[in-house]
C-alpha cells in the first residue's frame, strides 16, 4: 500500500488527538503530551510532527522532538522519537517504517545526528536503533539519611530556572545522555499526577532542587545541589519526605557521577545499575557529523598515542579519522589501523554502555587481522572508555507515563 505524509499541528489539527488516542489505546495521554510540547517547548518543530495516511485515513503518527544531548563530553544535536505509533489494524504493514525513514531523513537534513527512543524495542531495533543507555538507582534508606533540619523548601518559580540549569549541567557533567535543558518550564516541572519539583534557596539563589513522584514507590527522578552543604540539606529533605509518606526508603534515579549518588553511596545506601531492559535506544543518522561534533574526544587519545589516523567499521561503512593541523578530518575510507565494530555495538560503545574491554574480548584482541600491541590496547581503552550513560529525560514525558 502506498502511504502519503502530512505534517500536523497538535494545536490546530482536530484529527490528531483521536489518532493518538486510537494508536495508543488510551485517551488524553500522548495527545496531551504533544499538545503541551507544541505550546510550551521552544524547539518544537511542526515539520517533524508527522502523520501517515492511506485512502484518506490517518494510520500513524510520529513526533521527532529536537533535543540537545551531551555525548562523550560534547554537545550533540539529536531528537527524541516519541510519541510514535500506528492504529491497531495498520500494524505490520510498513506504516511505522514509512514514518521513521521520513523523519530520520528530515533530522539529517536539519543537521541533527540521531534520535533516542524509549520503548517499542522490537520495532525500533529492526530500524537500526541500538540499546545505548542505562538506569541507575540508589536505594536511599530512611534510617541512613541525616537527622537534621532540612531547611526551607518551596515550589519552583521562573526565577529559579537559570539556577537549576546550572545545577543540572554541573551535577550531570560527564554523563552521556544528559540533556541540554532549556529555560522552558516543562523542562523542570511535571504536570503528571503526584509529581512535584521543590527548590531550596540561599540568599535568593536556588542551591538545590528535587523532582519526585509519589506512586507505588516514592521516587526521585532528578535532583541537583550546588555544594556539600546543599547535598546534606537535600538528603535531610529526602528523609523528611520518607517520614511524611511513611516509606522506609526512596528510590533515587541519578547516575554514579552525580554528587547525590556519591553521598548516598558513602552513607551505605545500596547502589544499582541495570540496562533499563534495553528500552532506551539510539540511532545515529549522520556518523560523519557526529564524529565532528565529538572531535575532541577522538583527537585526545590519538594525540596521546601518537596515532595520526584510524578507521572504524560501522554497519558496513568505514569512517576514517585523521588528525590534521586544523582538527579532525572525517571521510569514508579505511586505514591500516582499522577497528571493525560488531553489529549493534556502535551506539553503546559511543555512550560507554559497552567499552573497550567488551570490544577487546569480543574480537579476541584482533583488529585488521593483527593482534594489537600494548600501544594499540592503550589507544583502544581511551577511544572507548567505560561510562555511566543515562538518558535524563525531562519531566514533560511523565505526562504519558501515568
Amino acid at each position: 500500500m502506498a502511504y502519503t505524509l502530512r505534517t500536523a499541528s497538535p494545536t490546530a489539527d482536530a484529527s490528531l488527538a483521536p489518532l493518538l488516542d486510537a494508536a495508543f489505546g488510551r485517551a488524553n495521554r500522548e495527545s496531551k503530551l504533544v499538545t503541551q510540547l507544541a505550546t510550551g517547548y521552544p524547539a518544537f518543530d511542526p515539520g517533524l510532527s508527522l502523520v501517515a495516511t492511506a485512502d484518506g485515513r490517518d494510520l500513524g503518527y510520529g513526533l521527532f522532538l529536537p533535543r540537545g544531548f551531551r555525548i562523550r563530553g560534547c554537545d550533540v544535536s539529536m531528537a527524541i522519537s516519541a510519541p510514535f505509533g500506528t492504529v491497531a489494524d495498520a500494524r505490520g504493514k510498513g506504516v511505522g517504517t514509512f514514518l521513521l525513514e521520513t523523519g530520520l531523513g528530515a533530522l539529517k537534513d536539519r543537521g541533527m545526528r540521531g534520535a533516542v527512543a524509549l520503548g517499542g524495542q522490537d520495532f525500533f531495533r529492526r530500524q537500526g536503533y541500538e540499546s545505548a543507555f542505562n538506569l541507575y538507582t540508589c536505594d536511599a534508606r530512611r534510617d541512613l539519611l541525616p537527622k537534621q533540619e532540612a531547611g526551607d523548601w518551596g515550589g519552583l518559580t521562573g526565577e529559579d530556572i537559570p539556577h537549576l540549569m546550572r545545577l543540572f549541567a554541573s551535577n550531570y557533567r560527564g554523563v552521556s545522555g544528559s540533556e541540554l535543558r532549556t529555560n522552558a518550564a516543562l523542562d523542570w516541572e511535571s504536570s503528571a499526577v503526584a509529581a512535584y519539583t521543590l527548590v531550596q534557596r540561599r540568599h535568593n539563589e536556588a542551591v538545590a532542587y528535587v523532582r519526585f513522584r509519589v506512586r507505588d514507590t516514592l521516587a526521585v527522578k532528578e535532583c541537583g545541589a550546588k555544594d556539600p552543604a546543599a547535598v546534606t540539606s537535600l538528603l535531610a529533605f529526602l528523609r523528611r519526605l520518607a517520614e511524611e509518606h511513611n516509606r522506609p526508603n526512596i528510590e533515587v534515579h541519578v547516575p554514579p557521577p552525580h554528587p547525590v549518588f556519591r553521598a548516598l553511596f558513602r552513607r551505605g545506601c545500596m547502589a544499582e545499575g541495570n540496562n533499563f531492559h534495553d528500552a532506551v535506544m539510539l540511532r545515529i543518522v549522520d556518523w560523519q557529523g557526529l564524529f565532528q561534533d565529538t572531535a575532541a574526544s577522538w583527537l585526545r587519545p590519538m594525540e596521546l598515542c601518537k596515532q595520526d589516523e584510524l578507521s572504524l567499521g560501522i554497519e558496513g561503512v568505514n569512517y576514517q579519522l585523521k588528525r590534521t593541523d586544523s582538527g579532525l578530518e572525517v571521510s569514508e575510507a579505511k586505514s591500516e589501523f582499522h577497528i571493525e565494530l560488531p553489529t549493534g555495538w556502535a551506539a553503546p560503545l559511543l555512550t560507554g554502555r559497552l567499552d573497550w574491554r567488551d570490544l577487546h574480548f569480543e574480537t579476541g584482541g584482533e583488529f585488521g587481522g593483527q593482534t594489537m600491541d600494548s600501544l594499540g590496547c592503550d589507544l583502544l581503552g581511551m577511544l572507548f572508555p567505560p561510562g555511566t550513560p543515562m538518558w535524563t529525560y525531562a519531566p514533560i514525558f511523565e505526562v504519558a507515563d501515568e
